[in-house]
């Protein structure tokens, strides 16, 4: 019992974190010390859906917007681009810095309730790092609902070559919270998705794994 209750707490704890100010200051710090990171991701991720007949760029957990942004330029077979987050000063932030782009959009919003309330269909879902944030059971239950949701989607999210490995999803600390290791090819696979492919990001220790369902 007293287990489970800091689990729920540290949960908690962590949601909190990222939709407070406190995070802004983490986000402006990112974007500008890890752009190559944001640069090489939107590389991948364009060679990988840019010939799927889809319309639209979801991002989980956008932060400062770097990512969805470089997507948005690269991608012109795809219509409509938006950047999810709940941080509602930091949507607000990019909604101004980004304004001269028409095609991308900013919600704020907790991503499995934009997905079970918003009719989707034709959808990229990417995502850098955010969903190492969730709990295993929590992603768990993301993929499925996007699975059961949405008729035609592809996944695709950065990880470490070495987590392919994994048996199962470990936790290790970051900011005074847990933060999550996962085996991405595992739980896509466990949720239905049909694996694309793992493909490395440049000289770096990271892949780039992308799971699809059409219906």
């Amino acid at each position: 019992m007293i287990k489970k209750i800091k689990k729920i707490i540290l949960k908690n704890f962590t949601k909190s974190y990222w939709k407070s100010n406190i995070s802004n200051n983490w986000h402006a710090k990112r974007k500008d010390e890890s752009f190559d990171d944001f640069y090489d991701f939107a590389q991948a991720i364009s060679n990988k859906i840019e010939d799927l007949n889809f319309d639209t760029v979801i991002e989980i957990g956008t932060g400062a917007g770097t990512l969805i942004s470089l997507l948005s330029k690269r991608l012109n077979t795809y219509d409509k681009f938006i950047g999810i987050d709940i941080n509602k000063q930091q949507i607000d932030e990019n909604k101004k810095n980004y304004q001269n782009l028409d095609n991308v959009e900013f919600i704020y919003m907790d991503i499995a309730k934009y997905i079970n309330d918003t009719n989707l269909n034709n959808i990229a879902i990417v995502s850098q790092n955010t969903l190492d944030y969730f709990e295993k059971n929590e992603l768990k239950k993301l993929f499925s609902l996007i699975h059961n949701k949405i008729k035609n989607v592809v996944i695709v999210v950065s990880s470490l070559k070495s987590n392919i490995e994994l048996a199962d999803s470990i936790d290790r600390k970051e900011a005074d919270f847990k933060v999550y290791s996962h085996n991405y090819y595992a739980l896509l696979k466990e949720a239905g998705y049909e694996l694309m492919s793992i493909d490395s990001i440049s000289d770096r220790e990271v892949v780039v794994i992308a799971g699809y369902k059409l219906s």
